[in-house]
């Protein structure tokens, strides 16, 4: 029998439901099913896993499948399919996820050509997270470093079979989290060569209903925290002291131990919290300098101070405290910004004050709310000019309006957001928009970091009746622009609702959602002429002669309603030296957002010409292709 190229290996316990995916993907892969051998070892499953696993194989011989005793974690049944492995490449695959039809082609060949003893191929999540930073690009021959690998530490690689054997490299038995780092990050550090396949989803993490991963278990202190032991012993017995080893050690104090540290916490039992405790404390005191702990954002970077002083007291405020949302005002310590966070210059944790600096990545506040004359919101920003954030002009702001599924993003431009809710939405329903400040360049986790300082509406008395909305503040102090249920709505100029009729110009408005009188605006350069219109609750129709009113040129229609800001638009083209634009509907196109239309008249004169060149351009055509031409 022919020594098959990859073999892939799968712990299979009671996923009888989900299983068929997953092997159907395999033999569906594009390298050929002669190049494959599939090892299934069953960890004494309940279900009809193995009646499924048996009907399979019987019609399948490159499927193998192995009864063994029930362990209760994959660690086992992964190992014992290496020993049964015969391929140049090993895999693991999940039971419930499946794989890309030409993953296992695409990473064999990227092992092939750079001579790569470990492949990373993009792994896509179905109904949950799946990593990101390693896949950003593809990598042909790169290092644990060049490749971000440590942010992806799931066993879903590509591994040759002779450096796993050659090192001795297994999973964890017995251990429900992180059992894989054993062998995944010893392979990292010892691979003469990693490649990423960046451009394909080789990999499909799914959620299925009902079923938990084990990413979701709470950790068994015995069990997991040796393991983050190991790994980070690995880390530092092949990367010399310094910022490169500083960086690869924060992914396992932000993930692994801080991790461990969230809101969830407190629900855990006190024996629970006091083993993760104690055994976070005893890792970072022997192998993680605290200036690691301040490359974490704010968050985790509080957890592993509060670990670090075994302060479960500290823990669980921070968790509710995350939990609430941060609500507070900045303290200013010189030309340094501290967040407003549990344990801050308390003198219980003495819990230093660069753990809650936030300066280099302060978010704006909101200064103030008013309304213009034209019925827009004008939301001011402010960031203070002694921060880096206040100094950087490459810091792109925008204000936010979010409402459920819905985002509508402002950019902020002088230090002024100008929200229109109307071009937001033609018709907003009643409710409010939570209003937020967001930058791109700014990471999610320090972007609430500082809490909204309080914002005052500098209006006037009848602001609530010229914009129908109010601003308020939610009892966990989000701002919030409320639409009240009699906000003037946009009237919607129908896409046919403009045309030249008989020398004269007919409009059709949707005015349902309008009231009281209206005025239809014509604008060309500094020429402005009005057309008063009354509004019902029906489609309005209006005509005029425009003979009458304009002169050649382009115009612009606007229509207003008592909401200044309610306006719809049409352009009319009139053909110079014409007195009456007596000519032809040639486009009408929707611009911008519902509402907005742009119509352009060319004269009769010019269209006859335009379509006579067509017609003989057509004759020419025809008689070249008589004559063979």
């Amino acid at each position: 029998m022919p020594v098959p190229v990859v073999s892939v290996v799968i712990a299979v316990y009671n996923m009888a439901e989900h299983l068929q995916a997953c092997l159907h993907s395999i033999w569906d892969q594009s390298i050929g099913v002669e190049h494959l051998e599939v090892i299934a070892v069953d960890d004494g499953s309940t279900d009809a896993s193995l009646d499924l696993l048996d009907a399979w194989a019987a019609t399948h011989p490159e499927l193998l499948v192995v009864r063994g005793p029930r362990t209760g974690a994959p660690g086992a049944p992964r190992n014992h399919g290496i020993d049964l492995s015969r391929g140049e490449y090993v895999f693991f695959a999940d039971p419930d996820d499946y794989l890309g039809r030409e993953a296992l082609e695409r990473m064999h060949r990227a092992a092939e050509q750079n001579g790569s003893e470990v492949v990373l191929g993009r792994i896509c999540g179905v109904g949950r997270r799946a990593p990101t930073r390693p896949f950003l690009r593809s990598v042909g021959r790169g290092d644990v470093v060049s490749t971000d690998a440590v942010w992806t530490l799931t066993a879903h690689k590509l591994f040759s079979r002779d450096l796993l054997v050659h090192h001795g490299l297994r999973f964890a038995e017995g251990a429900r989290l992180a059992e894989e780092q054993t062998l995944v990050v010893p392979a990292l550090f010892l691979a003469s060569s990693i490649s990423v396949v960046a451009d394909y989803d080789c990999y499909y993490l799914v959620s299925r209903e009902g079923v938990e991963h084990l990413t979701q278990q709470t950790a068994d202190p015995t069990t997991f925290w040796p393991i983050v032991r190991s790994s980070l012993e690995t880390v530092r017995a092949h990367v010399d002291d310094g910022p490169v080893r500083d960086a690869l050690v924060r992914r396992w104090v932000g993930v692994e131990i801080a991790g461990k540290f969230s809101p969830r916490f407190a629900g855990q039992s006190p024996a629970t919290q006091s083993a993760l405790l104690d055994g976070a404390r005893e890792i970072l005191d022997e192998l993680v300098p605290e200036r690691v702990d301040l490359l974490l954002p704010l968050v985790k970077r509080l957890r592993v101070a509060a670990v670090r002083r075994g302060a479960p007291d500290l823990v669980h405020e921070l968790g509710a405290f995350d939990t609430q949302g941060p609500i507070g005002v900045p303290v200013e310590a010189g030309d340094r910004v501290l967040a407003p966070w549990p344990g801050l210059r308390d003198p219980r944790w003495a819990v230093p004050d660069a753990y809650y600096d936030v300066t280099d990545a302060l978010v704006p506040e909101l200064a103030a709310v008013s309304v213009e004359t034209d019925g827009r919101w004008r939301i001011g920003v402010h960031v203070r000019p002694a921060t880096p954030a206040g100094r950087d002009a490459a810091v792109d702001w925008e204000v936010c309006l979010r409402r459920g599924v819905d985002e509508h993003r402002v950019p902020v431009v002088g230090g002024v957001a100008r929200v229109d809710l109307v071009v937001i939405d033609p018709a907003p329903a009643p409710g409010p928009w939570a209003v937020v400040l967001a930058a791109r360049s700014v990471a999610e986790e320090l972007r609430h970091a500082v809490g909204v300082r309080g914002a005052s509406c500098e209006v006037a008395a009848n602001c609530d009746e010229l914009v129908g909305a109010s601003l308020q503040r939610s009892p966990r102090g989000a701002l919030l622009l409320v639409v009240r249920d009699d906000l003037p709505r946009r009237p919607v100029l129908s896409t046919t609702g403009v045309r030249w009729r008989r020398g004269r110009l007919e409009l059709a408005l949707d005015a349902t959602q309008a009231r009281g009188d209206a005025v239809l605006v014509l604008r060309s350069g500094e020429q402005t002429r009005r057309v008063p219109l009354v509004l019902s609750d029906a489609v309005l129709r209006g005509s005029f002669v425009p003979d009458r009113l304009l002169t050649a040129g382009r115009w612009s229609l606007h229509l207003a309603s008592r909401h200044p800001s309610s306006e719809v638009t049409a352009r009319v083209r009139l053909e110079p030296g014409t007195r009456t634009p007596r000519g032809r509907l040639a486009r009408l196109v929707p611009v911008g957002t519902e509402g907005w239309a742009r119509l352009e008249v060319v004269s009769r004169r010019r269209w006859v010409r335009l379509h006579a060149g067509r017609v003989v351009s057509r004759l020419r055509r025809r008689r070249g292709a008589a004559y063979g031409r």
